[in-house]
């Protein structure tokens, strides 16, 4: 019954989790499918005509299940888009594999102890029913988890609803060239110079203003194109390995380029070391002319989910010195952006925005600023894990990021340094 009902649940979660893998890569979308039907046949073979050879058979089947995931989450896989990238663990994937971890305990006692159960009462029928239902409720909330419905990483996750936040910290690359990472906000709301908010909680502030950005739903994308994108982001997660937290950023030389903002959070200069580029991934396997493995490995910004040094990596932003939109990612989702007319502060190497004034040189001047007409192009990117973005992979703002109260309020601050900045209202005093 332990068995029959452990093999059952995990291989309708493998069932459930096909679409996501066959997205990303077909193989492993048929590998899943193979997997779940195996594990479900089993489960009525321990229900109905259990023997030594069953017994046997899921005993070493699910131990190469486990060694398989175990080897996805340690050393990444041997082969495929991303290859040599490590998986990262949700509650779906720690479940099916202590589902699977539970058949080969179990079915290994069996083989080494046939008679094991034969003697138990009448009164274990309860408490053997109570795991059985214990083990159906948690392939339930391991289907429904948050983790299972965003388990697919692709573009494809949801439409773009691009709005570029009037109080958040974007970046930007001024047209000499020059890399910035604006400080806090493009705040352009007009409830951006009150000191008492007047928006709900919700990320549609994040969305008002004149830099917002709506490109629509994405357009789907051929198996060539998907497999060159999936094995893109792969290369992003090297980054959020490398650079998990803050404090992780600051050790390998990084730097702020402006405080934090909900919808972007904090940016961080791209630390000196970089990362280096893994055996096993092919700088070759571009589509459409899109940038390079190393490019993608040098992003312009870390985009972190807070200012305390524990506080995780959230994104990417990438800066693109060319005369038109640059193809960048594989794909056409990939929606870059510049903006106009920003009053910048440039001081020891640090590049903010001067929030505030008027879009005028001499405005910009008397706050202790140079106005730049025009931005280079510049991208978001939301791969980490527990960081991706309702609003699409490429979205200018993400919802995930608030201020530390919830919200997305921000007040303005008189000149300080020279510039002048956007606070969360929360942090403000």
């Amino acid at each position: 019954m332990l068995l029959g009902a452990v093999s059952g649940a995990a291989g309708v979660i493998h069932l459930v989790m096909v679409p996501s893998h066959a997205t990303e890569w077909l193989a492993e979308g048929i590998a899943f499918a193979a997997v779940g039907w195996l594990q479900i046949a089993m489960a009525f073979g321990f229900l109905a005509r259990p023997s030594k050879l069953l017994l046997g058979a899921a005993c070493a089947a699910n131990t190469l299940f486990v060694a398989a995931w175990i080897w996805t989450r340690t050393a990444g896989p041997p082969f495929g888009p991303d290859a040599g990238v490590r998986h990262a663990a949700a509650f779906v994937d720690i479940t099916y594999v202590v589902f699977e971890a539970a058949i080969v305990v179990v079915a290994c006692l069996l083989l080494v102890r046939p008679a094991l159960g034969t003697k138990l009462s009448g009164a274990w029928r309860g408490p053997a029913l109570a795991i059985g239902l214990c083990v159906v409720i948690m392939a339930t909330a391991a289907i429904a988890s948050r983790g299972a419905a965003e388990h697919v990483h692709d573009e494809t996750a949801a439409a773009h609803q691009h709005g570029e936040a009037s109080n958040a910290a974007s970046g930007a690359v001024a047209s000499d060239g020059v890399a910035s990472s604006h400080d806090d906000a493009h705040a352009h709301s007009s409830a951006s110079d009150s000191t008492t908010p007047t928006h709900d909680k919700g990320p549609s502030l994040l969305e008002n203003g004149e830099m917002s950005h709506h490109y629509g739903a994405d357009q789907p994308l051929d198996a060539t194109t998907r497999a060159a994108l999936v094995h893109q982001r792969a290369l992003t997660r090297l980054i959020a390995d490398a650079y998990p937290t803050l404090k992780d950023a600051k050790a390998a030389g990084s730097q702020a380029a402006g405080a934090y903002g909900p919808g972007l959070g904090i940016h961080m200069s791209m630390p000196p070391a970089g990362v280096p580029l893994p055996p096993g991934f092919d700088p070759a396997l571009v589509a459409g002319g899109s940038m390079s493995d190393g490019a993608i490995l040098r992003p312009g910004s870390l985009m972190y989910a807070g200012t305390e040094d524990d506080s995780p990596l959230a994104g990417f932003m990438y800066n693109a010195m060319t005369p038109g939109e640059p193809d960048g990612f594989a794909g056409p989702n990939d929606h870059w952006h510049k903006h106009s007319d920003l009053c910048i502060h440039i001081a020891g190497g640090r590049i903010t925005t001067i929030q505030g004034v008027e879009k005028a040189q001499q405005a910009c001047g008397a706050a202790g600023g140079q106005l730049v007409s025009q931005t280079n192009y510049m991208v978001h990117v939301w791969t980490v894990p527990g960081y991706e973005s309702n609003r699409g992979v490429f979205s200018d703002v993400n919802p995930s990021l608030t201020c530390s109260d919830g919200t997305y309020h921000v007040v303005t601050k008189a000149i300080t340094d020279n510039y002048q900045t956007n606070k969360c209202a929360a942090d403000a005093a």
